[in-house]
């Protein structure tokens, strides 16, 4: 953000993250995790004007720098926001229920200093019932970190520090369950910072699954994946890859692949921002079909 650039005031802030019900504005992407857009660039307009600004996900701000979604649809979706008895926006609870028979908690924390939120899912079914207790702890050493780093920053006043986030179920059949934790953290700036990591687990019983758990020890498995993933990206992004980015953040590391789900058709791996491409390219995903690397899966920890 340049120097001159000021941040949103915090009633500004606020009252856009109201309007959309402290979710993607886009309501047919239900991300819980959001930050603040200028429909017209604030290069244009030099201003932060509540009728100006959008609630969006990163993968639908990304979307928007990619040119997916033009300022006329954003300024769309932002007057659907407003029109009365609107049924079509489902609450974080009722999607959680229709996942795996589920309701959904929220642990909130506001003070001068920060605003802390972050949806829980409480499962029902008996052999993933675990998964309640530690998504919560997850959820509540955020907090605790939350209290930590904001109480320790120098913050303005007119900045609303956040840190919000929620769980979200990627796959489940009656084997495997991945879960998906997407964070973001706001401390004043252009934007915040957004975060996805995952959790794996065999069930019956509730067995948790690293990477190499999944993968015969000796295969070289990391390599593949590398390549697979290094080669697949480049031809995503094409001429705008940065080649250090990509090579750093693809290199046969076990970190670089820490954060994956099990699919129907394959494993999916996650790249978050700044890891192997910018901002604003926002959050990557490469799927390994099952079929590339089924002769290195080990069967015995999957059957």
């Amino acid at each position: 953000m340049s120097e001159n650039r000021p941040s949103i005031p915090a009633e500004i802030r606020r009252a856009v993250l109201v309007e959309a019900g402290h979710r993607c504005a886009i309501h047919t992407c239900k991300q819980i995790t959001t930050e603040i857009h200028h429909i017209i660039p604030y290069e244009k307009c030099k201003a932060h004007e509540f009728e100006n600004l959008i609630a969006l996900c990163p993968n639908c701000h990304a979307r928007v720098h990619k040119g997916e979604i033009d300022a006329k649809s954003l300024t769309l979706y932002k007057k659907y926001l407003s029109l009365p008895n609107d049924n079509n926006r489902e609450s974080i609870v009722s999607i959680f229920r229709k996942q795996e028979d589920s309701e959904a908690e929220e642990l909130k924390e506001e003070n001068a200093v920060f605003d802390f939120v972050f949806s829980v899912p409480t499962f029902k079914s008996h052999d993933i019932e675990e998964l309640s207790i530690i998504m919560k702890a997850h959820a509540v050493e955020a907090l605790h970190w939350a209290r930590q780093h904001f109480h320790k920053e120098d913050c303005r006043d007119e900045i609303i520090n956040e840190l919000k986030g929620g769980f979200s179920i990627a796959y489940i059949n009656e084997k495997f369950i991945s879960i998906e934790c997407l964070t973001y953290i706001y401390s004043g700036g252009a934007h915040g910072q957004h975060d996805v990591s995952t959790l794996n687990y065999k069930r019956n019983p509730m067995i948790g699954l690293e990477l190499e758990d999944i993968f015969v020890g000796g295969s070289n498995y990391l390599d593949f994946i590398s390549s697979y993933s290094r080669e697949y990206l480049r031809k995503t992004f094409g001429n705008d890859v940065n080649a250090k980015w990509l090579n750093d953040g693809t290199s046969p590391k076990e970190k670089n692949f820490s954060n994956f789900t099990f699919t129907e058709h394959g494993l999916k791996f996650v790249f978050n921002e700044y890891q192997i491409a910018s901002y604003a390219d926002g959050i990557s995903h490469v799927l390994i079909p099952y079929e590339h690397i089924g002769d290195i899966l080990n069967q015995r920890v999957l059957s």
